[in-house]
């Protein structure tokens, strides 16, 4: 049939008409070069807090005790609740940010023992800013909880010694330590009451771990170079693209006529 599609034919066009390849991938070039202009870059910010455990109270823990340590502070970093207070506090220093818009703008990164907020905009003071916002967000929140998880330990370790005076009173055990508490209708009633303030300070803590440290070791500077100007890229793709062009116009142009044999 005259109108199929022969590839050893189009191949024989392609050799015969190979100058054409240089003019079709500089077009190709200077178009991407000229898309790319309407392209503004995009800059990357970045702030990272650093993770410590105290393997003096803790004792050893097992890769999937640490990672869910790690997990746990990452959580609570990313957390609607974080990204809300920041998005509060954008709006008061005039940096409009909706909840949807910063969760497409940024990135949450895990290392070994640290965490990166990553926000990209085209504007590097305000990617710089909005990262400086969480992170002050992040580390005010993770300080409470941390503070509330040291009360919840004093707390539990208080109500392990009433258990123990209770013990005493309730069966006589002379070789537990005596305890303030003579009656066991005041030590049921100051283990509930220490009990109730244990577990709200537990659910404050949001999960951490009493010997868990986080620290904010590194703010946010404007970045000063892009991460994205995607310049190699469009000249690539325009130049694949007119190597493209330059085959598809070969194999529909004259498409009825047979090259000549040599």
């Amino acid at each position: 049939m005259n109108n199929s599609f022969i590839p050893k034919q189009l191949f024989q066009r392609f050799l015969r008409y190979w100058f054409y390849l240089p003019i079709a991938s500089v077009l190709g070039v200077v178009v991407g070069l000229i898309l790319h202009e309407f392209i503004p870059p995009i800059f990357e910010a970045q702030a990272k807090f650093l993770i410590t455990i105290d393997y003096t109270r803790t004792g050893y823990l097992s890769d999937i005790q640490e990672d869910q340590a790690m997990r746990g502070v990452g959580s609570l970093i990313g957390s609607d609740f974080i990204l809300q207070k920041t998005i509060d506090h954008a709006n008061q220093v005039n940096e409009v940010i909706t909840l949807a818009e910063i969760k497409e703008k940024s990135k949450l990164e895990r290392g070994e023992f640290e965490w990166y907020i990553r926000i990209r905009d085209e504007n590097p003071v305000r990617a710089s800013k909005l990262v400086n916002l969480w992170a002050d967000q992040a580390i005010q929140v993770l300080d409470e909880a941390s503070l509330h998880a040291l009360k919840a330990e004093v707390l539990f370790n208080y109500l392990d010694s009433m258990e123990l005076c209770l013990q005493r009173v309730t069966l006589g055990v002379d070789c537990i330590p005596s305890c303030e508490f003579k009656d066991s209708n005041q030590i049921l009633g100051e283990i509930k009451k220490v009990g109730q303030e244990a577990y709200q300070e537990k659910e404050a803590s949001r999960g951490l771990m009493p010997a868990l440290s986080v620290d904010l070791v590194q703010r946010s500077a404007p970045p000063t170079k892009p991460v994205v100007f995607a310049k190699n890229t469009f000249v690539l793709a325009g130049a694949i693209i007119g190597w493209i062009l330059m085959l598809v116009l070969l194999s529909i142009l004259n498409p009825n006529r047979r090259l000549r044999k040599k």
